[in-house]
């Protein structure tokens, strides 16, 4: 028998939960290379780059809690459809981990 919707987007919503590691890998491989296209001394921000530099920090800082973005709309799919409990702990997780990568994104960029 299969799995009502509910509980199915409940599922992808707390797999969305623990893209946190593969997400850092793709930030770190545009990263990198984008540092070295600006000349930014490793240790150094982006931000060090001026403008360009803001804007591309601003860019990854928000590429790394897109998976917590998805997974929080399948939360809130899947309980609205049934999904229960494991809905609400996909929505929990999601927004607590998307909100720390956020906030501590933001706060790097803003703290010299």
């Amino acid at each position: 028998m299969a799995a009502a919707p509910g509980t199915r987007l409940a599922t992808w919503s707390l797999v969305c939960a623990a893209a946190v590691v593969p997400m850092y890998l793709v930030a770190y491989a545009i990263g990198a290379p984008l540092m070295a296209g600006l000349d930014v001394a490793e240790g150094d921000k982006l931000t060090t780059a001026g403008a360009v530099g803001w804007i591309a920090g601003l860019a990854l800082v928000l590429l790394l809690p897109a998976p917590q973005a998805v997974g929080l709309w399948l939360g809130v799919r899947a309980r609205r459809t049934g999904g229960g409990g494991r809905a609400t702990a996909g929505i929990v997780a999601n927004a607590a981990i998307g909100g720390f990568l956020l906030a501590s994104g933001l706060a790097g960029l803003l703290v010299s």
